[in-house]
């Protein structure tokens, strides 16, 4: 158990075959990187191997069929965990017929990068010595359940209606730039500028890219970058650049290094000592 979801794994040098039935509405990710579990459900049945995964509702699977020299995990998400991202992706409540496509190609990067962030996700909170709060936890469950809903395909991907996003106007996207702009120093995330925005995150998004031209992510990212090089500008050239940018949220600092000379055209050490270019 992590957070909110549930983590299993297996492996299997025979054949095996169950039946399955529960009322539970709970999503699971199912995998396999050996040779292939298969999952009937309703009128289908999907085999799953190393380029292929299934994303369905518990209730509705009927039947597992586990190949010999199966290696399979899975992941099982709470039912109003993704319900209430859908509902925010849509800006309503769930609508009607909703579902998820149970077929998931893993050769796509959108939906194989997603499942790398999983198993990171598992493996730092099972393996590591290193503590994990449960706010962190909390955050990456909130960045999951988006990006559940974002590259998982269900019925509604490819539909162009606009009767599941409100419009916003340019008052909602200041009240989430006067957020961010207030706040950036603390672990704060485009939910939260959606929340103090009142609107959605999807339409929180959408109307960053209408009016500003860029996602809430990026403009937080801007806003924590030149607060960065505020701070080096104007502190005493025997500070130490690791704490400032630490302190504005940048933990990585080669990657932090790279991005902001390419942002600034200098490196953060010649900020802070001010040198001439």
């Amino acid at each position: 158990m992590i957070g909110e979801f549930k983590v299993y794994g297996w492996q299997s040098d025979v054949g095996r075959h169950f039946q399955y039935h529960t009322d539970n509405p709970d999503y699971l990710l199912s995998l396999d990187r050996g040779n292939g579990t298969k999952i009937s459900f309703e009128s289908a049945s999907y085999l799953i191997q190393k380029n292929s995964a299934a994303f369905v509702r518990l209730d509705q699977v009927r039947e597992f069929t586990i190949q010999p020299m199966s290696v399979a995990e899975g992941f099982v998400f709470p039912a109003d965990f993704v319900q209430r991202s859908i509902a925010n992706y849509f800006d309503c409540v769930v609508p009607s017929g909703f579902k998820f496509l149970p077929e998931m190609d893993l050769t796509q990067s959108s939906n194989s990068g997603l499942i790398d962030l999983i198993r990171a996700f598992r493996d730092m909170c099972l393996t590591s010595d290193a503590y994990v709060s449960p706010v962190a936890i909390a955050r990456f469950e909130e960045l999951l359940s988006s990006l559940i809903v974002e590259n998982f395909r269900h019925n509604f991907s490819d539909s162009k209606s606009s009767s599941y996003s409100h419009s916003i106007t340019p008052a909602h996207v200041k009240r989430a730039v006067d957020f961010a702009k207030a706040h950036a120093r603390h672990p704060i995330t485009s939910n939260d500028m959606a929340s103090a925005a009142g609107i959605s995150l999807r339409s929180l998004q959408d109307n960053f890219q209408k009016f500003l031209e860029t996602t809430p992510v990026e403009y937080l990212r801007r806003i924590r970058f030149e607060g960065v090089r505020r701070e080096l500008l104007s502190s005493p050239p025997n500070s130490k650049v690791i704490n400032i940018a630490r302190s504005w949220g940048f933990i990585h600092m080669g990657r932090f290094s790279i991005e902001y000379r390419n942002k600034f055209g200098v490196s953060p050490a010649q900020d802070l000592r001010k040198e001439e270019i």
